[in-house]
């Protein structure tokens, strides 16, 4: 579990971080994202294709990897770096700080 007080800039963090935001709370930017991602994923042919080949446990982890690495690749694309503070994550960049989800740890 990674909802900890941090800061960190690298891919790899981020994934673990969004695994566990998850089942948290969208904002409305994060929202935004997850809806842009879905709706590539639902009209990527190849994708859907590779994952009608496969069992339903592997497909339905291929589509999930498939978003989360997308959702990484725009947010790494609109911020340089990523904060986590009292249970909320944020996208960072020169002129702004960005609620990107909310959790509820109790």
């Amino acid at each position: 579990m990674y909802i900890k007080n941090q800061q960190f800039k690298d891919a790899d963090t981020l994934m673990e971080v969004l695994f566990d935001f998850e089942i948290g709370d969208p904002s409305a930017k994060m929202q935004e994202i997850i809806t842009e991602v879905e709706n590539a994923q639902a009209e990527n042919k190849e994708l859907r294709a590779q994952a009608a080949t496969m069992d339903e446990e592997d497909a339905l982890e291929l589509l999930d990897d498939w978003k989360r690495e997308r959702t990484i690749h725009i947010l790494l694309n609109d911020y340089s770096s990523f904060k986590v503070n009292d249970a909320k994550l944020y996208g960072k960049n020169e002129s702004s700080e960005d609620l990107l989800y909310s959790i509820d740890l109790i």
